[in-house]
């Protein structure tokens, strides 16, 4: 049986939909969102929540 998933779990799955959402996209309000998005991750890392360093990278990419 997996571990129950956490609020983090949800919250970086969620994100995790929203880049692949966003990809292509290159309006002011969607960089914005990834900026936004970037800063918390910064934390959601320093905890070590599985997958968020793969997020922020990919979220440093959209951004590129």
């Amino acid at each position: 049986m997996p571990p129950p998933r956490t609020a983090a779990d949800e919250a970086a799955a969620a994100w995790s939909q929203a880049l692949s959402l966003m990809e292509g996209m290159t309006s002011d309000r969607t960089g914005k969102a990834i900026t936004s998005l970037r800063s918390t991750l910064a934390v959601y890392q320093r905890r070590r929540v599985p997958g968020a360093a793969e997020l922020a990278r990919r979220a440093g990419e959209a951004l590129a």
